[in-house]
């Protein structure tokens, strides 16, 4: 069922029935007529305004026309029932006053719908606009807060092999007590890193059995 249909009947027997109960107030309680009137019509616009600024809010297809059509629904539709109601609950109006009903009451109608839905759909279209920057910018944040690698972790995994030691070629004594080299790279990455350590071992073996040489006495 389209939209305007449900939105259009449902004023139009909100109208209806307000002016119905106007009606009858204005027949048994004639003092309280104005106070009522301005209720009534209160809570008409109220009805509007709200149920357009929903439709807005939670992202209906279209809404303007929606509204604008049932509006135009709404007009005629309140009119000839609110005669029917009168007719049955209040004096016996018959179908003389059909006539005006559909002419100015019905014009009068749209109006009342339609004025306070276009505030209520300017109203729903705003806060609909904010709630969809706010989850953006939720979005936004997520998106930028990505768990970070430690540096001690990115400086292990940049110089991953790369790493300079000494190899199986290096750091070795001559007979005259020279002191072991340490300095001599690894045939490759892999081969760098054990041979670091094994060369750091030769090395200080080379260095306990090298006789310190210094000055004769």
């Amino acid at each position: 069922m389209p939209h305007w249909v449900v939105r259009g009947f449902g004023m139009a027997v909100l109208h209806a029935a307000a002016t119905v109960a106007l009606a009858k107030i204005a027949v048994f309680q004639p003092t309280e007529v104005t106070f009522v009137t301005a209720v009534v019509l209160a809570l008409l616009v109220g009805a509007a305004a709200l149920w357009s600024a929903l439709d807005a809010w939670l992202g209906l297809r279209e809404p303007g026309r929606t509204w604008f059509i049932a509006a135009l629904v709404a007009g005629p539709v309140s009119a000839v029932l609110s005669v029917i109601g009168r007719g049955v609950f209040v004096d016996q109006t018959g179908t003389s006053e059909l006539g005006s009903a559909l002419t100015g009451g019905a014009a009068f109608t749209a109006l009342l719908v339609l004025i306070p839905a276009g505030l209520g759909m300017f109203v729903g279209g705003k806060l609909n606009a904010r709630a969809n920057d706010f989850e953006d910018s939720d979005d936004a944040e997520d998106s930028g807060s990505g768990p970070l690698a430690p540096v001690g972790a990115r400086a292990d995994e940049d110089t991953e092999g790369v790493l300079v030691g000494s190899g199986n070629d290096g750091g070795t004594g001559d007979d005259n007590g020279g002191s072991g080299d340490s300095d001599g790279s690894g045939d490759n990455a892999a081969d760098g890193a054990g041979g670091s350590r094994a060369g750091k071992r030769l090395g200080r073996t080379m260095s306990r059995r090298t006789p310190k040489i210094g000055p004769a006495r």
